[in-house]
């Protein structure tokens, strides 16, 4: 390529030739012509013929750079350097790699920094002395004032890399003493640009992909350390084998825990943590869970784990590499470390947002192996709180001591918001439930006490759990049966919840403005849970409880206002709960009775609220399979506006309301011959008419997907037609047609 059609070369960068005597070169073009690709990368290789160990480099570095114009004047130290490293490696011959053991480690090196020259030279002597020159180094960087002038050195950091490269595959003690020099560096954030310009990263990647291939292999040979291997020499006794491939393991573990601690660190910028992703770190990180890591190995691929899972992004990666399960199998044992099993629940909790990931992890078990540390580890009871999500969790948490911890600390008063947050999941099982009321209810009766009768602040939590303990049917909810009990429940309610917000409303206030304050938040929160807990005990004193509060004429009250609106629905929908409980026995049913048309405004108000629409339906449920409530709402010129609404609402797009407006209908059906007409003349004309839609569309498409043609195959689409014609040639035009 001409100058002409070129203006300029930038990124120029120099290399030894990974098996021959050269140097390689590559740059990149600046087009000045159209038609060019500025991004090519082009690459040319030097070669260096007759390379012995007496000439001198300085002179060749310089025939180099003479010969080769595109290098600049100021890489002819790299070059010296590359040339240097070429006639060493050209003059030594390669070590033998037929066995994973290594040299003994070089201990207490004196380090001079005034002779660190003299140490990069030795990176290119024999092996004994790489190893001493690559300790010495490394004394060195330990000495954190030395880091700057480690770093300042032209020659250093690329000739280790380089070294690294060479001797990795060959020599752990080398390549852990260079990782650790590299891991010195990358505790400080401003030597991270020179450890990326050394491609010390993507190096390291490389290392791991390999030595994790390496280790699945020597793994392999410990197993079978009684079987002759091929790379033992014959007759070997089986012990001194296996003790060999032992002896390399626990050295690669070293190697592989410094990688992984240097890219970690790499990782804290964002940037080189996504490219560190694109690499495939995620399944790397997996592998080396099933390769018998140690505790401090175990240690740091958790540490990198937990913190790529702090990114949404990155949970696809830990679906596909099996994280969970592989994890969970290292930690179900007693024997792991207190230290290594924290950072596993906390990666766990981390993964445990992802709905996938958590129903993985009740499916392997995970809920039996966090619970019997909810007390000594902070992050057990959040991991358990979100595993409790799941229903089939909150039936594995039955079989542990959870509930047996929790309420003694809630007995205790030592108990978490967690505690009680896990509480209030758990209790929504049966089984759990019937655990936490206790032997003869002593269990609820202590929460019970505790969250009305306490003097202290109200407890939101406990009483969302006696909430969820009263939706049980059967002996839990049977303990509830006592006016004491539903006397404090109502009245809080009252206190709490139901005179602040009338006082508001009626004082022309706003709400939200009066809700704005934490205090009466938690307030109103409370009481509405004390309603919501009445709603769900079928007491026979409904009525006397009625009498003392007033209870018809408040619902009078809330369910009239001018503007409904302003009252919240969540108050709302618990009122109506509660008048279908009352609706339960015939005398409470002619008592709600009073509320009929309060009730049917409020459905016509709040049409467009599924949930409030399905209670009050429910409602009137309760009231009509009263007979005498029934026939009084169905006589002529009584309350038949209810069988109206019903059947308006029998088709709604809603499931839960077509259901209940079903079981509705049907009671009224049975009670009334005329509405029961009514009611199959409406099924019939909608069904008719449901039926005539799906059947114009069916033709339509049948038609539309059809083309005209002369042979009469137009109309195979037709229902029937088939049929027509044989017909007609039958009856109509006889045999000679």
């Amino acid at each position: 390529m001409g100058p002409s059609s070129v203006s300029r070369v930038y990124n120029i960068e120099l290399d030894a030739h990974p098996t021959e005597s050269a140097i390689v070169l590559r740059y990149q073009l600046e087009p000045s012509e159209k038609g060019l690709n500025p991004s090519k990368v082009v690459q040319s290789v030097i070669y260096l013929k007759d390379l012995k160990d007496n000439i001198d480099v300085s002179i060749l570095a310089r025939h180099i750079l003479s010969k080769t114009p595109i290098i600049p004047d100021h890489k002819l130290p790299e070059i010296e350097q590359l040339c240097f490293f070429l006639v060493k490696r050209s003059a030594s011959l390669p070590p033998s790699i037929t066995a994973p053991l290594m040299a003994g480690s070089v201990s207490n090196i004196s380090a001079d920094i005034s002779k660190l020259d003299a140490y990069i030279e030795n990176l290119y002597d024999s092996n004994s002395e790489q190893v001493k020159a690559c300790t010495q180094i490394l004394a060195l960087a330990r000495t954190h004032s030395y880091l700057s002038i480690l770093t300042a050195n032209e020659t250093l950091l690329s000739a280790l890399a380089r070294v690294f490269r060479d001797e990795w595959k060959k020599n752990f003690e080398i390549a852990t003493n260079i990782a650790l020099i590299f891991l010195q560096l990358a505790h400080f954030s401003n030597f991270h640009p020179l450890l990326s310009q050394n491609k010390v990263g993507a190096m390291f990647i490389q290392v791991v992909e390999f030595e994790q291939k390496r280790r699945e292999a020597w793994l392999e040979d410990v197993k079978n350390a009684g079987v002759q291997s091929t790379t033992t020499p014959p007759q070997t006794p089986p012990q001194v084998v296996k003790k060999k491939w032992e002896l390399a393991l626990k050295k690669q573990d070293q190697l592989l825990l410094h990688v992984y601690q240097l890219l970690i660190l790499l990782a804290d910028d964002v940037k080189v943590e996504w490219k560190i992703v694109n690499k495939g770190i995620v399944a790397l990180l997996s592998t080396c869970l099933t390769l018998q890591p140690s505790d401090p190995l175990f240690l740091i691929v958790l540490n990198f784990l937990w913190k790529l899972s702090c990114y949404q992004e990155n949970r696809q990666s830990f679906i596909e590499h099996h994280v969970v399960e592989r994890l969970s199998k290292k930690i179900n044992s007693k024997e792991v470390n207190k230290t290594v099993r924290k950072v596993a629940f906390k990666l766990l909790f981390n993964l445990s947002f992802d709905d996938t990931l958590r129903t993985k992890m009740v499916k392997l078990g995970i809920v039996a192996i966090v619970a019997p540390f909810i007390e000594e580890m902070e992050t057990a009871p959040n991991l358990l709180y979100q595993l409790s999500i799941l229903d089939d969790a909150k039936a594995m948490i039955t079989f542990t001591d959870t509930i047996q911890t929790l309420m003694r600390k809630v007995i205790e008063g030592s108990a978490t918001i967690t505690d009680k947050a896990l509480l209030i999941n758990i209790s929504m099982e049966k089984r759990n439930a019937q655990l936490i009321c206790g032997a003869n209810g002593s269990g609820l009766n202590y929460l019970l006490d505790q969250a009305l009768t306490s003097p202290s602040t109200p407890d939101t939590a406990l009483i969302k759990v006696i909430k969820n303990v009263a939706t049980h049917t059967g002996t839990t909810q049977n303990l509830f049966d006592h006016n004491k009990y539903l006397d404090l429940f109502v009245g809080t309610y009252i206190d709490k919840c139901y005179d602040p917000t009338i006082k508001v409303l009626a004082e022309g206030g706003v709400l939200n403005d009066y809700l704005s304050d934490t205090e009466k938040v938690r307030n109103y929160s409370f009481g509405l849970d004390c309603l919501g807990t009445a709603t769900n005990i079928p007491s026979k004193n409904w009525v006397q409880v009625m009498d003392k509060f007033g209870i018809i004429e408040k619902m009078q009250v809330t369910f009239s206002q001018v503007k409904p609106i302003l009252v919240p629905d969540d108050q709302l929908l618990q009122l109506v709960m509660l008048a279908s409980t009352i609706a339960n026995t015939l005398e409470g049913a002619n008592e709600i009775m009073k509320l009929n048309d309060v009730l049917i405004a409020l459905l016509n108000i709040k049409q467009v609220d599924d949930e409030i629409v399905v209670q009050i339906v429910y409602l009137f449920y309760c009231l009509l399979i009263h007979e005498p409530c029934c026939q009084l709402l169905m006589a002529p010129g009584g309350k038949g506006e209810i069988a109206t609404y019903l059947i308006d609402l029998m088709y709604d797009t809603n499931q839960t309301i077509r259901a209940m407006c079903d079981q509705a209908l049907q009671v009224i059906s049975e009670s009334s011959k005329e509405w029961a007409k009514k009611i199959d003349a409406k099924r019939f004309q909608w069904h008719n008419m449901q039926w005539l839609e799906t059947i114009e569309k069916s033709n339509l498409d049948q038609f539309e997907s059809n083309e005209w043609s002369e042979n009469g195959d137009t109309f195979q689409g037709v229902m029937g037609v088939d049929e027509f014609f044989d017909r007609g040639k039958e009856d109509t035009f006889g045999d000679d047609y």
